[in-house]
């Protein structure tokens, strides 16, 4: 239970470390627990896309029994599953960035 409630506690704490003002503090901790709302079936299907080189490779380890499944796979098979991985990072992957919070001080 401690554990439980100091993660709770840290997690509360990076609300408000985030937070521009204690306004938008209380409005982030209030959307927590109102306003849920699924993600439309764009977005979902979206994410499989991503996730589905990573979940082919977790069923093959989980199939063989064995952590290093990919390593154990013929040299073509390798590099063609590595060659999607690469492309997925490369191409699909995040090219904007922002400004990280501690930098605000």
């Amino acid at each position: 239970m401690k554990v439980i409630f100091f993660f709770h506690l840290v997690c509360f704490g990076w609300l408000i470390f985030r937070a521009a003002s204690l306004n938008q503090a209380v409005n982030m901790l209030m959307s927590l627990f109102s306003g849920f709302q699924f993600p439309p079936i764009d977005k979902f299907g979206r994410l499989l896309f991503f996730i589905a080189p990573l979940l082919v490779v977790e069923a093959l380890q989980y199939r063989k029994d064995d952590l290093l499944a990919m390593l154990k796979l013929r040299p073509d098979v390798q590099i063609v599953s590595y060659l999607v991985m690469l492309y997925y990072l490369l191409f699909l992957g995040v090219t904007t960035s922002e400004e990280f919070v501690y930098f605000q001080f």
